[in-house]
This record gives structure tokens, sequence and C-alpha cells, in this order.
């Protein structure tokens, strides 16, 4: 399972390194990103919905990390097919 540990980073570096980092982490169920418990967390949930790959996170007892979880289309749009007769 991939680990992303943000400690260190500045918070848009920290948004942008996640970004890189949920693309990277193709064929996925969920990821773990260790947040810490400072500024990075409050504004992390909003990181994860507004990122259409991804579908929920839950914050790992440790209080400070987080599984994310992607969704099962990775957020690819789809195209529809209509047949008119």
């Amino acid at each position: 399972m991939p680990i992303l540990d943000l400690h260190g980073y500045y918070i848009h570096e920290a948004w942008e390194e996640f970004k890189k980092f949920i693309d990277d982490s193709k064929d996925m169920k969920y990821v773990t990103v260790i947040t810490g418990k400072g500024k990075m967390q409050e504004e992390f949930q909003h990181w994860v919905d507004t990122n259409p790959k991804l579908k929920s996170c839950e914050l790992l007892p440790t209080g400070g990390a987080y599984k994310v979880y992607y969704n099962k289309n990775r957020g690819e749009s789809s195209s529809i097919n209509i047949n008119r007769t």
C-alpha cells in the first residue's frame, strides 16, 4: 500500500505533492496519507472532496493520517451512446 508522508511540507507544496501522488498511484483501492495534526489536516478533507479521482477519506486512529479511497472510475469521463431510431 503506497504511503505519502507530508510532514515538513508547506501547505501549497503538500497539496501539489498530494495531487501528484494520487495520479501516480494507479490501480490502488486506497492509499495512506500522513498529514500530521496541524493546518494541513484542517484542509485535507477539502483536497479529497475536490479531486474527482477520489471517493472519500477516513481519519486513522493515530489522528494524523488518512486512508484515502479512490473512485472506481478514477474520475475519468465516460461516454454515453444513445441510439436514436
